[in-house]
């Protein structure tokens, strides 16, 4: 009598080994090491392609003020009047972002541009001419006579709904994540300190990541003196002077000069550390944005303390200069 065959029966139940565990787990950590990397790169990458762009947006506003206006550039006054012409008056000052941009900082943030230097900083963004440019429709309640009254008054009191509520995008760089713009002259030029506190940029601190490039000013004023240097009439006379050469354009190349940066350059062409090594806002050690007057925009190499090298110039030439 037969009996029908019985199959074997393993105890080994279905599933995976510690070993085979660890193996998966070991490639998957393999895997996440090498790709990680590569999302982060392409993360910098899109926001410095959207800085770039803001940039040249920028640019192309500034090219169309001119047109509008004999050739000027769009830098105004600080004081007292934004809206006369350079020639008409003797500014106390000049600023980076006169040219374009939001409020200066928030009063949640503190009144720090309100009160410093009487005010004469805090900026409306009906005083920055390229808005109305950028934004056609754009307009918000302003100043009278281009000033917005002494700390604490009601007339800039009242302004405090208007200046959380206003957001001009162009001019925001999605790397721009601490303000210098408070730094005092000793620390912007030997050891520039990002204000933290706060907890925002540039662009929520005065209005604008990008700055507008001063330091042909500085470098006229160095040059003459006695022409220049100094308080008024010689300061607005060397900001004329300034002015006049960079609309004439006669002894440099335009594709050159730089018209505006972010903080990077800023801070890093215009130290007094030859060693100094910052950290950019896309990652990458003193490299930065800059748009040159020809319009044209890079993202470039910037040497400590060289206001003018091969690839970019930041005042007029001098002898000596390469």
């Amino acid at each position: 009598m037969s009996s029908p065959s019985q199959g074997r029966v393993s105890g080994r139940k279905a599933g995976f080994t510690l070993i085979e565990l660890l193996v998966v787990i070991a490639i998957i950590a393999l895997l996440i090491g090498i790709l990680l990397p590569a999302l982060g790169n392409a993360r910098n990458t899109a926001r410095l392609l959207v800085s770039q762009s803001n940039v040249r947006q920028i640019m192309v506003a500034t090219e169309n003020y001119k047109a509008d206006n004999r050739d000027d550039y769009p830098l105004k006054a600080i004081w007292p009047d934004r809206n006369r012409p350079w020639e008409s008056q003797l500014t106390s000052g000049i600023s980076s972002w006169t040219y374009g941009g939001k409020f200066n900082a928030r009063r949640i943030f503190n009144d720090y541009w309100q009160g410093y230097a009487g005010g004469i900083f805090d900026v409306c963004p009906n005083d920055r001419p390229l808005n109305f440019y950028l934004y056609p429709d754009f307009d918000v309640p302003g100043p009278v006579n281009g000033f917005w009254g002494i700390p604490g008054s009601g007339a800039r009191s009242a302004q405090t709904a208007l200046r959380e509520r206003v957001e001009l995008e162009v001019y925001r760089s999605p790397g721009d994540q601490a303000t210098y713009q408070r730094n005092t002259a000793q620390q912007f030029y030997n050891n520039p300190v990002p204000d933290f506190t706060l907890r925002r940029g540039s662009y929520d601190d005065v209005g604008t990541s990008y700055h507008a490039n001063l330091r042909w000013l500085e470098a006229l004023r160095d040059a003459n003196p006695s022409q220049f240097g100094g308080g008024n009439p010689n300061f607005t006379r060397g900001i004329i002077e300034g002015l006049r050469r960079l609309k004439l354009a006669a002894n440099f190349d335009t594709s050159r000069f730089v018209f505006m940066y972010d903080q990077t350059m800023d801070l890093v062409a215009n130290s007094n550390n030859p060693n100094l090594q910052l950290m950019g806002e896309f990652n990458q050690v003193n490299r930065a944005v800059a748009g040159f007057l020809d319009g044209h925009v890079e993202y470039l190499d910037v040497i400590p303390g060289e206001a003018n090298t091969d690839g970019y110039r930041l005042h007029f030439p001098r002898r000596g200069d390469r």
